[in-house]
C-alpha cells in the first residue's frame, strides 16, 4: 500500500513541527513538503506533488484563502484540509466555499486529523463535530442567498441518486456510500456527477453544501429518501 503524501503549510513553526511529528507516527503517511505560507507552497509544488495539503488560513506573504484559489487553479486534483488555529465562522465557511475538503480546529482531538486525512484520501469530505453545526447553519443561509430556490427540485433525481444525496448530507465518503449501496466508488462518483448536473451545481464542494442545506428536511423511510412535509 502506497503512503499518502502530505504537505504541511503554516507560519507558526512550533505548531507546524508538532503536526509533522504527529503525522510521522502513522506509517501510512509521509510528509513530502513543508512551507511557511502559500507563496512557498506554490514554489515547491513545481517539483513536489503531495496528495493532500494541510494548510493554515492566517499566514504572511500569501494566506490560506489566496493559496487555496491558486492551488485549485493550477492543480485541480490536489485536496486541501485546513488546520485552523483560531478562526471565526466566516473564515471557516469561506474556505468551504473555496472547495477545501475538511477543516480541523486546534482544539479538536488529534484523531480527527487522521480520520479527515483518510476520508479525503478516499475521495470524500470530513467535517468535525465542532465545525458541523456552524457549517450547516451558515450553508443554509448561503443556499438561500445564492438563488438555491432556482435550482431544479430534487424530484428530478432517481431513487438511487436521492440515496446518494442523503448519504452526502450525512457526511459519508464516496467509499462509505459505495459500501452502503453495494456498488463501486466509481459508480458513486458517476451518480454525484449526474446529481450536480441535474441540480445545476458547480464547484468541488457544491454537492455537499447543497445537501447540507436540505439535511433537516430529508428523511430515510423504508429504504427511500423523502422530503419532510
Amino acid at each position: 500500500m502506497s503512503k499518502i503524501k502530505l504537505a504541511v503549510v503554516g507560519d507558526h513553526k512550533m505548531f507546524r513541527k508538532s503536526i509533522i511529528k504527529l503525522l510521522e507516527t502513522d506509517q501510512n503517511l509521509e510528509v513530502v513538503l513543508e512551507a511557511e505560507n502559500g507563496k512557498q507552497l506554490l514554489e515547491q509544488l513545481k517539483t513536489v506533488t503531495p496528495d493532500i495539503i494541510l494548510m493554515d488560513i492566517q499566514m504572511n506573504a500569501m494566506d490560506g484563502f489566496e493559496a487555496t484559489k491558486k492551488v485549485h487553479e493550477l492543480y485541480p486534483d490536489l485536496k486541501i484540509i485546513v488546520l485552523s488555529l483560531n478562526d471565526n465562522e466566516a473564515n471557516i465557511i469561506e474556505m468551504y466555499r473555496l472547495g477545501v475538503q475538511s477543516i480541523i480546529a486546534k482544539e479538536e482531538n488529534q484523531n480527527e486529523l487522521f480520520m479527515a486525512i483518510k476520508a479525503v484520501s478516499n475521495g470524500g469530505c470530513y467535517t468535525t463535530s465542532i465545525c458541523q453545526k456552524i457549517i450547516q447553519e451558515k450553508l443554509n443561509e448561503y443556499a438561500l442567498k445564492n438563488n438555491v430556490e432556482e435550482v431544479p427540485a430534487l424530484s428530478q433525481l432517481t431513487a438511487t441518486e436521492l440515496k446518494v444525496f442523503w448519504y452526502v448530507s450525512q457526511f459519508k465518503t464516496v467509499k462509505e456510500i459505495a459500501e452502503l449501496l453495494y456498488t463501486s466508488p466509481s459508480t458513486i462518483n458517476n451518480h454525484e456527477f449526474n446529481i450536480r448536473q441535474k441540480l445545476a451545481l458547480r464547484g468541488k464542494n457544491s454537492l455537499l453544501q447543497y445537501a447540507l442545506s436540505f439535511k433537516d428536511r430529508l428523511i430515510f423511510v423504508k429504504g427511500a429518501v423523502k422530503l419532510k412535509k
